[in-house]
C-alpha cells in the first residue's frame, strides 16, 4: 500500500442486500504510532485503519472499534499476515473485552504461492491465511464463535475473505468481501 492506492471491495453476503454492499478503502496520509509508521486508510463504514508492513507482517491497528459480539473497544491491533513465514506458522491476537472476557483470533497461514481467482482475475501468487475466533469466558471456558479464510495477492493484498459464524455448531457464511478494483501507484 502506497501514497495514493485505493481499494474497492464489494461484500457479496451483506444482510442479503441486493446489489451487495461496497467498501471503499482510500489512502490518507502517513502517520507515527507507538514510534512505527503507519499508513492512514479511510474506510468506509469503519472509520480509519492503520496499516504497518514491516518485514513481511502486516498488523493494523484502528481506535474506538466494534470487537467480536458488538462491544465497543478503545484500540484493536491485529497482526494479520506474516507473508515472509513458511505454510504453518501460527501467532495470535487477544482483545479484552471487560468483565474477564477476551476475543481470540488464532491465525495461521495455510499455503502459499497459490493461484486464486476473483471475479474473473487470476491472482498467480497468492498466500492464504486462516483464522479461528474464539472467545474465552471465565469459569465457561473457550467458546468457538467465527471461521474465516483470508487470500492475499502478491503486490496487490487483500483479494478475498470468507468468514463464517460458527457458534451455533453450523457454520453460517457471514461475510465474503472480495476486491472489485484497486488503484496502486
Amino acid at each position: 500500500m502506497c501514497d495514493g492506492s485505493s481499494y474497492t471491495y464489494v461484500d457479496t453476503t451483506a444482510s442479503g442486500v441486493n446489489p451487495p454492499s461496497v467498501s471503499n478503502l482510500t489512502f490518507l496520509i502517513d502517520t507515527t504510532i507507538d514510534g512505527a509508521a503507519y499508513k492512514k486508510f479511510s474506510s468506509s463504514g469503519n472509520g480509519n485503519i492503520y496499516y504497518n508492513c514491516l518485514a513481511g507482517v502486516s498488523t493494523i491497528v484502528t481506535f474506538n472499534s466494534t470487537s467480536m459480539g458488538g462491544v465497543s473497544v478503545a484500540r484493536i491491533d491485529q497482526t494479520l499476515l506474516k507473508a515472509n513465514s513458511p505454510v504453518g506458522t501460527t501467532w495470535q491476537n487477544s482483545i479484552n473485552l471487560g468483565s474477564g472476557i477476551t476475543a481470540q483470533y488464532d491465525w495461521s497461514i495455510v499455503a502459499k504461492g497459490i493461484a486464486h481467482t476473483v471475479l474473473g482475475t487470476n491472482f498467480p501468487d497468492v498466500i492464504q491465511v486462516h483464522l479461528s475466533m474464539s472467545i474465552i469466558v471465565p469459569l465457561v471456558g473457550t467458546i468457538p464463535s467465527a471461521e474465516g479464510d483470508y487470500y492475499y495477492a502478491k503486490n496487490v493484498g487483500l483479494v478475498d475473505n470468507e468468514l463464517f459464524d460458527i457458534s451455533s455448531g453450523i457454520p453460517v457464511l457471514q461475510l465474503h468481501r472480495v476486491l472489485q478494483s484497486a488503484f496502486i501507484p
